[in-house]
């Protein structure tokens, strides 16, 4: 049976102003959802039909923001869909606003996060939302550093640009499920890299893979502004498409780049890792 198509969606790994310890949001899936059901993972989702039109009618736009395109063989169309759709997913799943005022440049205050936000999410259409709020996406907020492709053996499949962004300042920097618009999100934590790490490995919480090798090179690139910054030197981000193999014991082992059974597109070796090996059901080490 061929192996299904992946679908395009955006993930951002969402990080918090306070300048003491530096961390991230990690928001849980419900048990009901169809795909990773009980992890923990960066906000985000697939991209929809809303997010594609309005990537259309801001290019047609002379009035369009400039964005960085860097994925190999997408149009300029779904590239700022791709963005779209993680300041979207972000907004649904943290309602952390990633946009600016009309001008462009002026940031939303607490108190007008706190009362714009519920009423832009109870809108059907979020885009529909803003425009009624006199907001704009602001694009320069995120930047992309990975594209991870769900290997072929998995029913269901997600083309996944991941994102780094900043919560802007005036928004709270303690999101909570208050103002989650998802009835995906069960939970939602605000962590360091190394303790979310940890609770995985002890058992505590679920990473999945991709999950896990981003927290893994934001500590080896010195932090998620390190990782940023090091995004921006990448003129093309090739595509992270782990291979299932299985060793001699059975064990299923997701090779990447840098291993001898991976087979795939020859995106840049992560830092320590060439291998996620299955430690039971969806928990990889």
């Amino acid at each position: 049976m061929s192996p299904s198509q992946p679908v395009p969606g955006s993930t951002v790994v969402l990080s918090t102003i306070s300048t003491l310890t530096e961390r991230i949001v990690f928001i849980k899936r419900s048990a009901s959802s169809r795909f990773m059901p009980g992890a923990y993972v960066f906000p985000g989702g697939k991209m929809d039909e809303d997010d594609l039109n309005q990537a259309r009618e801001l290019l047609s736009s002379p009035n369009c923001p400039s964005f960085f395109n860097p994925f190999h063989g997408i149009r300029n169309d779904q590239a700022l869909a791709f963005y779209l759709c993680g300041i979207r997913e972000t907004a649904e799943e943290t309602g952390v606003l990633l946009v600016t005022k009309a001008d462009g440049k002026t940031l939303l205050s607490l108190q007008e996060w706190e009362r714009i936000a519920p009423s832009v999410l109870a809108y059907d259409s979020f885009w529909m939302g803003l425009r009624e709020h006199n907001l704009n996406p602001h694009l320069e907020f995120l930047v992309p550093i990975s594209r991870w492709i769900t290997p072929v053996i998995e029913p269901r499949r997600f083309d996944a640009v991941f994102f780094v962004a900043t919560i802007p300042n005036g928004q709270s920097h303690e999101p909570s499920t208050n103002f989650s618009a998802s009835s995906e999100v069960s939970d939602l934590q605000v962590l360091a890299p190394a303790d979310a790490i940890a609770m995985h490995h002890q058992g505590t919480i679920l990473l999945p893979p991709p999950t896990l090798a981003t927290l893994e090179s934001a500590i080896a690139a010195g932090g998620i502004g390190a990782l940023k910054n090091k995004a921006f030197e990448s003129k093309e981000l090739l595509p992270y498409c782990p291979h299932a193999v299985f060793n001699d014991a059975g064990q299923l082992l997701l090779t990447l780049p840098g291993h001898p059974d991976f087979v795939g597109p020859n995106a840049h070796p992560l830092p320590g890792r060439t291998v996620f090996s299955q430690v039971e059901g969806m928990r990889f080490r």
